[in-house]
């Protein structure tokens, strides 16, 4: 049984890049909309857990 796991997450990268290598558009574009995701939920956890701007600048 680990044997017949361990061969099919072997087997799990290479489908994703001939994914990738196929379809090179749909690939830009999800790691686009993923990297905005990431920068606009980096933006709020940052908004959120910092005081008050107008305090910190007068």
């Amino acid at each position: 049984m680990t044997a017949r796991t361990a061969r099919a997450l072997g087997q799990q990268p290479k489908a994703i890049s001939m994914l990738a290598e196929r379809l090179p558009p749909r690939t830009a574009s999800t790691l686009g909309v993923v990297g905005v995701l990431a920068f606009l939920l980096g933006v709020l956890v940052g908004r959120l857990t910092t005081e008050d701007i107008r305090r910190r600048w007068h």
